[in-house]
Formats: C-alpha cells, sequence, structure tokens
C-alpha cells in the first residue's frame, strides 16, 4: 500500500491547527473549538462533528471542507471558530480566555488539558458557555467531573475508555515468563499518573514488577528511559499521556538499541515507533456522540446539567513487525492473528476490513430525516435522573470510605 494509506491508518497522533479570525454576528450560534496536542485523532473526532452539523443543517458540504482546512466559519446558520493554545501548557489558559471574550454559546474541548483549562476559566462564569468535550481520557481523575452526572452543570461530552488490561494481556502472550516492565510518564498531569497505577495494579495480578520512571519536562525522556533500560527491564509499558505520546519516537530508539519491545495503549502509536500498540480508535464514533449533544444544544433540545458524560470504548491492536526486527523479538501467532493493522517493510501489510469500515466513515453524510430518532433515543439513556445522581453519590461516598479506612 501507498505510504497516504499508513498515514490514514496510524498517524493518529500529531496535529496543527492554525486560527484566524472573525467578527460575531449574535444572531449565530457561535462555537469555538480547541485541541491539546498534535494528534490527528482530533482530525477524525472534529470531522464527525462536522458531519453532523451538516446532517442537521447548520453548515454545508463546501462549509464542511472549510473547517476541515483548519478555517473559520461564518456561515448563513453558525459561526465557527478555532482556537490555537500554543505548544506551552501555560498559554492554554491565556487561550481560552481569549476565546471567552468573543463570547461564544459553546467552546469543543479536545483533550483533558484543553478542557479542565475551559473548566477553570468558565467555573465562577454567572452564564458561562457550554462545554462540550471529546478525545478525553480521565475525566473523572483530572478535575473534569466526579462522575458522569456529579460534574459542573455546563459541562458534559464523551470518555474515550482506555484498555489497559488489553495491552497487559497482550503483553503476557508477547513473553509469558516477563517479570520487569518499564513505564515512563509526565508525573504532572493525572492522565500519566493514573495510567502508571493502573499498569502497576494489573502487573501486580500478573507478579510484574514496575519500575517508573516520572517526567518533570519533555526534554528528560531520554534520560528516563535510558535509566529503566539499566535498571533490566524486558519492556516498556507506557500510559497515555503528552509526554510520552510526544516523545514515543525517542523511548523507541531506546527500546531497538536494548533489543526490548514497547507496548503503548493506543493503535496508532505503532507509526511512531512502538512494538504493539492496542486501544482506543473510535474516533469518529467520538466525534458523532459530542456531534449528537452539540446539535441538540443548538436547537435548545439539552439540557447540558442534566446530560451525562457518555462512554466510548474500543480496543483495536496494531503491530510493527519492523519495530519487533530491529528489536529481535517474535511475536506470537496469537497476537498476530488479533491484529487489525499491521506495519512492515515501512508500509501496511495489512487493514482488516473492520477498520477500513471505520476510517471510511469521514464525510459520509446522514440525512437528518434517517437518523434523528436514533440520535434523541441516545440522548435521552443519558438523562441524569434524581436516582442516578443520587447513586452516582452514593458511590463516590462509599469509595471515600474505602480509601479513608486504608
Amino acid at each position: 500500500m501507498m505510504r497516504r494509506e499508513l498515514l490514514l491508518v496510524c498517524a493518529l497522533l500529531y496535529l496543527l491547527i492554525a486560527p484566524t479570525a472573525l467578527a460575531h454576528d449574535a444572531d449565530k450560534p457561535l462555537i469555538g473549538i480547541m485541541g491539546y496536542g498534535w494528534y490527528p485523532s482530533f482530525d477524525v473526532t472534529e470531522g464527525a462533528i462536522f458531519d453532523m452539523l451538516q446532517s442537521y443543517g447548520f453548515i454545508s458540504a463546501d462549509d464542511n471542507a472549510l473547517l476541515m482546512d483548519g478555517e473559520d466559519l461564518e456561515s448563513e446558520n453558525i459561526e465557527i471558530f478555532w482556537i490555537d493554545p500554543g505548544r506551552g501548557r501555560d498559554q492554554v489558559s491565556i487561550a481560552v480566555e481569549n476565546a471567552i471574550d468573543r463570547e461564544p454559546d459553546a467552546l469543543v474541548t479536545l483533550s483533558s488539558w484543553m478542557t479542565r483549562a475551559a473548566i477553570n476559566v468558565t467555573q465562577d462564569m454567572d452564564d458561562p458557555p457550554a462545554i462540550l468535550f471529546a478525545s478525553v481520557n480521565y475525566p473523572y481523575r483530572s478535575g473534569i467531573a466526579e462522575s458522569p452526572c456529579i460534574k459542573p452543570d455546563h459541562v458534559t461530552g464523551s470518555e474515550s475508555l482506555t484498555p489497559y488490561e488489553y495491552v497487559m494481556s497482550l503483553l503476557k502472550i508477547q513473553n509469558p515468563a516477563i517479570t520487569t516492565i518499564g513505564t515512563v510518564y509526565n508525573s504532572s498531569e493525572e492522565g500519566g499518573s493514573w495510567g502508571v497505577e493502573r499498569i502497576t495494579r494489573l502487573a501486580e495480578q500478573y507478579g510484574i514488577k514496575v519500575e517508573a520512571e516520572g517526567l518533570a519536562q519533555l526534554s528528560d525522556i531520554r534520560v528516563a528511559a535510558d535509566t529503566l533500560v539499566d535498571k533490566g527491564i524486558e519492556a516498556f509499558v507506557l500510559p497515555w499521556d503528552h509526554y510520552t505520546s510526544q516523545g514515543l519516537p525517542v523511548i523507541a530508539i531506546v527500546a531497538n538499541e536494548a533489543g526490548i519491545p514497547v507496548f503503548h495503549p493506543s493503535m496508532g502509536a505503532i507509526y511512531y515507533g512502538a512494538t504493539v500498540g492496542a486501544g482506543f480508535y473510535l474516533y469518529y464514533e467520538d466525534g458523532v456522540t459530542l456531534g449528537r449533544m452539540l446539535v441538540a444544544y443548538l436547537n435548545g433540545e439539552l439540557d447540558i446539567a442534566a446530560t451525562a458524560i457518555s462512554q466510548q470504548s474500543s480496543q483495536g491492536l496494531g503491530v510493527n513487525l519492523d519495530a519487533a526486527f530491529v528489536q529481535g523479538i517474535d511475536l506470537p501467532d496469537e497476537i498476530m492473528e488479533q491484529a487489525d493493522v499491521v506495519i512492515e517493510g515501512g508500509d501496511l501489510a495489512t487493514v482488516t476490513p473492520e477498520l477500513q469500515l471505520v476510517l471510511a466513515q469521514r464525510g459520509v453524510v446522514v440525512p437528518m430525516e434517517d437518523r434523528i430518532d436514533d440520535d434523541r433515543a441516545f440522548l435521552a439513556a443519558l438523562q441524569c435522573t434524581p436516582e442516578r445522581i443520587a447513586a452516582e453519590q452514593a458511590e463516590l461516598d462509599a469509595r471515600a470510605d474505602e480509601e479513608e479506612s486504608e
């Protein structure tokens, strides 16, 4: 297959979006879109949101194409603008404040960091814009919400579940006798800390020792990876956070030199050097969920305060045979038979029909009349009833009591 197809399937990590400016017409809803990080998975999720807006008549096909080129939009029915937070986290809050100055009706936020920044800026406002988030892995560990229904009244969205259990099971298949693994994480990011905590608990169940190195800054990643190798680790198992995602090529270099595999909880990580990438891949469905919420909100049919955070789960498997060859390891047939996508010789050797179908969804705009009943039924199932809120609060209280007793 051509290199372009490899990028389409696996390059789900890095994306830059360039903003422009528009004057706001108060008679139209104004939506700001903000993502932190450089992930082309955002491109897929955003595409689904735009397809939903087109289905419901807020934008045209030409508008959709313009937005996918990263341009701001002033159309007959809606205005949409992009916000670029820059490359430093210290700039994120400033970007959110600048967006708020434009008095948007809603902010679409991609990533935990951007969502939390938007909440921090808007939480004390008398009439904050709705915040609808996607591409978030840890909403309950990153200050976004306490539970699906116990959250700020102006916030809801879609959680992407990270299947660490699947990653660890594949690790054991690859090396049943493994005794020590290493992990690198961003010590200032809840996602990284929670991921390491989850990896450690699962490793204990398998009798595996975990060596962990926290990073204060991305430039420390090479030193951290070398330190873990010196401690005798037999594989890298990484959490999902921004440092390990951006620094994955560096970790892969260290792993290749040491002859050990890299396991990452993202299928697209194989394009950046991971040996095995096992994780969430339904980025388009994530955007459809958010699009359902957004169009219902714009139509006055959705109470954000009473709409629970949705959960999306999937576990696709990617294998990089080029990395495995350099590392001198053999991947068992049991892993290869599960693979949705395989890289070999710098190109795609395998893409399953199921994955091809997922990727082909972009730009397939379903007419509103053909989808509106399903969309309304989906949102109705997310209602935060008093009974559901009480049950979630009781679970939170029980967990707090358990942690206090420990």
